[in-house]
């Protein structure tokens, strides 16, 4: 069995260790977009950019209120993503609007089969 593609999340140091794998093993990359989290998507949009075996990148947009709270420099236009001109990864905090936005735990609907059996998603 060959793997073709592979979706991973960076969100920490440690994933460097699987993109390198990744990488050598010529696996296409499929990062993760996460909705919620500015930073991690423009992590996700710089790996892209540098990875010789970028496969895809999810986008699906965000709410008025990441963007507010989360300023950047990336930008999707046309199906296309576009990391800014900003240093680093080009993401900011404004951390008295994320104040008004207070942690609320959340999780991923369980996946059943019909008889009730925990399925993979």
């Amino acid at each position: 069995m060959k793997i073709t593609s592979a979706n991973f999340i960076l969100c920490s140091p440690g994933p460097n260790f699987v993109t390198l794998k990744i990488e050598t093993d010529q696996v296409r990359t499929a990062c993760h977009g996460a909705m919620d989290i500015g930073p991690a998507m423009a992590a996700n949009l710089h790996l892209g950019l540098w990875a010789p075996n970028f496969g895809i990148q999810e986008y699906s947009g965000y709410t008025e209120a990441t963007h507010t709270v989360f300023p950047h420099a990336f930008s999707q236009t046309g199906g296309f993503m576009h990391p800014g001109e900003a240093p680093g990864l080009g993401v900011d905090i404004v951390e008295k609007l994320a104040a008004q936005y207070p942690y609320e735990r959340a999780y991923l609907p369980v996946n059943r089969l019909e008889v009730g059996t925990m399925w993979s998603w």
